[in-house]
């Protein structure tokens, strides 16, 4: 991971196993990466930028060790730090600029499992990672982690699996499965009613 010019902590909050709603803003405040937790203790983001709603509430968790991660975490202090540079790009553009606030959650489980929720939110994006510290051998088995799109949105997607040239169809979320059902192969963006689907995105 690149350095960074400028570094800072703050204090944000503490939390207990149900939190209350956290924005967590980019440097111009154009975009907000929320976190909340639903009625069972589940660990949920959603995302909104200029004011609109870009994805709806969705779970965030990783399976370790035959424990969902997401389930019931107890969040610590927040942890901001400014990211900025500007580097050569080879593409479409000479110079490309990483301009991010990072931010690292650090969350216990009931059962006493420690890990650390990382979420990056710049201008035009966000992303988040999974930290989860272990000495001996620890058993990933999956993650529950989804992203579920407004009801208004347009997914774009493809059928062919086979070399990924096919011709791109598009369709709301709630149209989705069932254009789905009528392929004879699964989509490359594959929904799950309420089209959710694990920690890829479609494209814009």
């Amino acid at each position: 991971m690149r350095s960074f010019h400028c570094l800072c902590f703050v204090t944000l909050f503490s939390a207990a196993a149900s939190i209350p709603a956290l924005d967590l803003p980019d440097p111009t405040r154009t975009l907000y990466v929320h976190l909340s937790t639903d009625s069972q203790g589940r660990l949920l983001y959603s995302l909104s930028a200029r004011g609109q709603t870009r994805l709806l509430p969705a779970p965030l968790g990783i399976k370790v060790d035959g424990a969902d991660l997401g389930l019931g975490a107890n969040l610590g202090p927040v942890q901001q730090a400014r990211h900025y540079e500007v580097y050569p790009w080879l593409g479409g553009k000479n110079w490309a600029t990483n301009d991010c606030w990072a931010f690292e959650i650090p969350a216990r489980t009931a059962s006493g499992t420690a890990w650390t929720l990382e979420v990056r939110v710049f201008p035009d994006g966000a992303a988040f990672r999974y930290h989860v510290p272990g000495r001996s051998r620890r058993l990933v088995q999956g993650e529950s982690t989804a992203f579920q799109l407004p009801p208004h949105s347009i997914l774009w997607f493809q059928t062919n699996l086979a070399n990924h040239e096919g011709i791109y169809d598009h369709a709301t979320p709630p149209t989705c499965p069932r254009l789905l059902a009528q392929t004879q192969s699964r989509s490359a963006w594959a929904c799950r009613s309420p089209c959710s689907t694990p920690t890829a995105a479609p494209p814009s």
